[in-house]
């Protein structure tokens, strides 16, 4: 399992910049979203939209343990975001060992999460 700190940058843009550097697997490729990038904006969308919760009601408050995205518009990205960490094993597995860490090195040092990395 590999896990990246992602304190200090907001999830949004760091589940940007990966689904921005992230290809469309078989049939994906025909989504109709598939060649859109994404920005936090849309990031944010897809936060509430497409991401699997896993938690436990208690009182009507959803307690997230984390929160995982697997596909997203055709694209293959395998992640699943703990508090302020992010495992990426099977982003890495897909485009290789480090292609997550180095998508989270260019935003840190100020790159946007609009660049692809395709």
């Amino acid at each position: 399992m590999t896990e990246i700190d992602i304190a200090g940058l907001a999830k949004e843009q760091v589940l940007a910049a990966l689904y921005n550097h992230a290809a469309a697997v078989g049939r994906g490729s025909l989504h109709p979203r598939n060649e859109e990038t994404a920005n936090s904006d849309v990031a944010r969308t897809l936060w509430r939209t497409h991401g699997e919760l896993d938690g436990q009601s208690w009182r009507r408050w959803r307690r997230i343990k984390h929160i995982r995205f697997d596909y997203v518009h055709g694209r293959l990205l395998k992640v699943v975001f703990r508090g302020s960490s992010v495992d990426v094993t099977g982003f890495d597995r897909r485009y290789g060992p480090g292609a997550a860490g180095r998508v989270i090195a260019r935003l840190r040092s100020g790159g946007s999460s609009d660049e692809s990395a395709r």
